[in-house]
C-alpha cells in the first residue's frame, strides 16, 4: 500500500522544523532563481549588485518631457 504521508505532511504544516527543511529538493530547484534576484542587490563588503553596475555603466544623458522639463543622469 502507497503512504501520501498526509498526517506527517500536515504536523509539518502546523509545526514546521525550525532546523531544517524537508524539501530539499525543492530548495535546489528554486535556488538559481533566488540567486539571481539576490545578484540584483548590493551585498555590503563582498561586491556590487547587477543594478549598480547597471546604473554605473550609462553614460551622461539628457531628455526633456512634453512639458519642457529637463532630465539629466549625471555619472557616478
Amino acid at each position: 500500500m502507497n503512504s501520501f504521508k498526509t498526517l506527517e505532511r500536515e504536523q509539518d504544516a502546523i509545526h514546521p522544523p525550525t532546523d531544517a527543511s524537508k524539501l530539499h529538493k525543492l530548495h535546489e530547484l528554486i535556488a538559481p532563481h533566488l540567486d539571481s534576484f539576490n545578484a540584483i542587490k548590493e551585498i555590503p563588503g563582498a561586491r556590487k549588485g547587477l543594478l549598480d553596475l547597471a546604473v554605473a555603466d550609462i553614460e551622461k544623458r539628457e531628455a526633456k518631457d512634453s512639458f519642457g522639463n529637463r532630465l539629466q543622469r549625471k555619472p557616478q
